[in-house]
């Protein structure tokens, strides 16, 4: 192997018996120290964010070297998502008649139809799918 790679024989000894050096070490600690923040705040901060947390605390290191020892990890920040309100109740009771009485399940096929609304995000907004579902056979029936 040595000679395929053309490295003396005691230059490798010597490199494998070597001690890791101070910025090993030293990203070891800083290492732990972020993971240690991350846990803290519930996953949420991001780079600039733990940055921010260590600079506070007196530790001079770039977002390079932040972003590098978070990657080697694994550690991505999640954000919670904002809550949607997507129906509104009224503000007086429906006067509408109950034409089902309450009878979700029919004895034959279209007798009876269910609609449904769906908002799904897009890119470029919301998009909203409308269905209208076959109660005997649960099939979408447009």
């Amino acid at each position: 192997m040595c000679r395929m790679l053309e490295v003396s024989r005691a230059g490798y000894y010597k490199w494998r018996k070597r001690r890791p050096s101070k910025r090993d070490r030293d990203d070891s600690v800083l290492e732990t120290r972020i993971t240690v923040l991350f846990a803290l705040h519930k996953r949420r901060y991001g780079i600039r964010r733990i940055h921010a947390e260590l600079a506070r605390a007196d530790v001079r290191i770039s977002r390079k070297r932040v972003r590098r020892l978070m990657r080697k990890p694994g550690l991505k920040s999640m954000h919670p998502r904002p809550h949607r309100r997507t129906t509104v109740q009224a503000a007086e009771p429906s006067t509408l008649v109950d034409l089902v009485g309450r009878q979700f399940s029919p004895a034959a096929p279209d007798m009876v139809w269910y609609g449904d609304i769906t908002y799904v995000k897009t890119w470029n907004g919301w998009a909203y799918i409308a269905s209208v579902i076959d109660g005997y056979s649960r099939k979408v029936v447009g």
